[in-house]
């Protein structure tokens, strides 16, 4: 398969990455940090800096995009699958690469652009789009729905995509108008709508796996394949690296101050350094309890709080901060205000007099 069809992989592939050229032909007209990442409220909420936001995202779905094809390829029943179908694997991936990343250059060059009202209609074409060709689906191990019972009887594997693939229409339709929802609105009825998709078609093939039970037909043993053993061993490596990525950065990461004879300098890990001159300080305080605040840009673990957060004390103020010390710092400069700590309330107390004394 993949040395039939190699035009097809290259050209793929290339315009999985052809984002990372069309950053590199705005390099100066975009910011040094980039949001990459939006929360339900339509805040970003995570960043990157401009090199890792230009060649990171296409770099991982080109991953995602090999990883597809390769599973695909090790699939016995491939050959008798519908060209069109076949044709999905090759051509979604690039689709939602130059999406994707055309969203996030629009944001950062300050386009008048609301990530939500992107996501919903590109999500709505797609049901439409893969709902109408998954009834010719025909069993495998590598698209449609991949469930015991559809892949042991083909009648359970084609009735359930027949079923699916009007359900994924309807509810794509149904989807397109929700783009025109308040962001408090939209955001539960895509999930309700994902819920359907992915619920529904497996309860519609349990019943019929109980029907043909009671009926007395029997369903064909599980056969383990060469594909089936590689997705299993790929399935069980990529996992264990996902709970390993999570956790480094759930639980790592640190904070260092650097007192410079005219300015503090703050390296964080996970987050961008940034510069305070002590001339530009207007007041500082230390707070033994600090009020918890919402994150709305930036990076926050079970470690470390860092980028713009909100609460009803300081309102819309920068942190840097750990998350497991309540005792805080509070740097205020004109209408700005700058939140930091230490590890510990006797670390933060210590660095507290440290930059008191910096002070002119």
């Amino acid at each position: 398969m993949l040395k039939k069809n190699k035009w097809k992989i290259l050209i793929s592939s290339i315009l999985i990455i052809l984002p990372v050229f069309i950053g590199i032909i705005f390099w100066n007209q975009l910011p040094d940090t980039m949001a990459t990442h939006w929360g339900a409220d339509g805040n970003p909420d995570g960043t990157m800096n401009k090199a890792l936001a230009i060649i990171i995202p296409p770099l991982i779905l080109l991953a995602v995009h090999l990883v597809c094809l390769i599973f695909t390829s090790l699939d016995n029943n491939r050959t008798n699958q519908n060209k069109k179908v076949m044709g999905i694997i090759y051509w979604i991936i690039p689709v939602i690469s130059l999406f994707a990343n055309a969203a996030m250059y629009s944001i950062a060059l300050g386009w008048d652009v609301q990530p939500h009202n992107l996501i919903a209609p590109l999500l709505a074409l797609m049901l439409i789009f893969i709902g109408n060709y998954m009834p010719k689906t025909t069993q495998n191990r590598t698209m449609g729905i991949k469930i015991s019972w559809t892949l042991r009887n083909t009648e359970n594997w084609n009735k359930t995509h027949r079923f699916a693939g009007k359900l994924w229409v309807v509810c794509g339709v149904v989807l397109l108008p929700t783009v025109f929802l308040p962001l408090k609105w939209m955001v539960p009825a895509m999930l309700l709508i994902l819920l359907a998709i992915i619920l529904l078609p497996f309860i519609y093939s349990y019943r019929i796996y109980k029907a043909h039970k009671k009926a007395g037909i029997s369903y064909d043993q599980p056969v383990t394949t060469k594909g089936t053993k590689a997705a299993r061993i790929i399935s069980i490596i990529a996992v264990i690296a996902i709970l390993a990525g999570v956790s480094v950065l759930m639980f790592t990461g640190d904070i260092d101050y650097i007192f410079n004879e005219e300015s503090l300098v703050i390296e964080a890990d996970y987050g961008e350094d940034i510069t305070v001159s002590y001339t530009s300080i207007d007041t500082i305080s230390y707070v033994e309890d600090s009020p918890s605040a919402l994150r709305s840009y930036g990076f926050a673990s079970a470690r470390l709080s860092m980028g713009t957060f909100e609460n009803d004390t300081f309102g819309s103020h920068t942190r840097y901060t750990y998350t497991g010390c309540k005792a805080t710092i509070i740097l205020e400069s004109g209408d700005k205000v700058l939140v930091i700590n230490q590890k510990s309330p006797t670390e933060t107390k210590a660095l507290y007099d440290t930059l008191l004394s910096k002070l002119p």
